[in-house]
C-alpha cells in the first residue's frame, strides 16, 4: 500500500540497475499505483533506459 502523501520515488543509480532482478520485480510492484517513479538518466543511457521503462508500460516513469 502506498501512503497518499507519497508522490513518487526517485532513482539515480546507473541505469544498469534495471537489469537486476529484484529491482524490476519492486518496479512491477508499483504497476496500477499513483507514485510516478522518476529516473535521473545521462545522455549516454538515455536509449537504455526508456527501453527499460518500457518494459513496465503499467508504471508512470519521469525520466529526467
Amino acid at each position: 500500500m502506498v501512503h497518499d502523501n507519497l508522490p513518487g520515488f526517485r532513482q539515480m543509480r546507473p541505469v544498469q540497475i534495471f537489469d537486476d532482478p529484484a529491482f524490476r520485480g519492486g518496479c512491477g510492484l508499483l504497476a496500477g499505483l499513483a507514485p510516478v517513479f522518476c529516473y535521473r538518466v545521462g545522455g549516454p543511457d538515455r536509449n537504455r533506459a526508456r527501453d527499460r521503462v518500457r518494459l513496465h508500460l503499467d508504471v508512470v516513469f519521469c525520466l529526467d
